[in-house]
């Protein structure tokens, strides 16, 4: 069974977030992930909100890097930033089409020995953010995340 939607998180102006793009390769992983982190800080996020944003960013730019570009050679961007009271990721990559947000929630009452491997990234990434959409545009994955920022 599919997992219930999350509101949509808005299109924001490009102008409004900071960007960065490097090759979808573990080795620039760690630089991605500062990026996001700073920005973040930079946004004024809470403590527990910065460790949410940390965690989502990490698994999202994780599968990208294992498995948007089975071939290699592909690149993955991340533009972030506040767009009104939250705090927003776009992650855009030119890799296999996938949706994450089709996949089917896990069964987390099945026996661990017997889950099927996958599914708890997402699942996770869902929880700890306010708002996840996903959109193909032309070529491009592009997966939306945004929490809000506490006044």
């Amino acid at each position: 069974m599919p997992l219930p939607p999350k509101p949509e998180v808005p299109a924001v102006s490009a102008e409004a977030l900071a960007r960065l793009s490097l090759p979808a390769d573990p080795e620039h992983l760690e630089t991605l992930l500062e990026f996001v982190n700073g920005q973040a800080q930079a946004a004024g996020l809470e403590p527990h909100d910065l460790y949410r944003v940390d965690l989502a960013a990490e698994e999202v730019l994780t599968n990208i890097v294992k498995y948007a570009y089975p071939r290699g050679g592909g690149q993955v961007r991340v533009d972030c930033g506040v767009a009104g009271q939250s705090f927003v990721m776009e992650f855009r990559d030119q890799g296999q089409p996938f949706d994450p947000l089709a996949a089917a929630a896990p069964d987390l009452a099945e026996d661990l020995r017997q889950r099927p491997v996958g599914g708890l990234g997402i699942h996770l990434v869902r929880q700890v953010m306010d708002q996840v959409s996903y959109q193909r545009q032309g070529d491009t994955n592009l997966l939306r995340l945004a929490k809000t920022i506490a006044a």
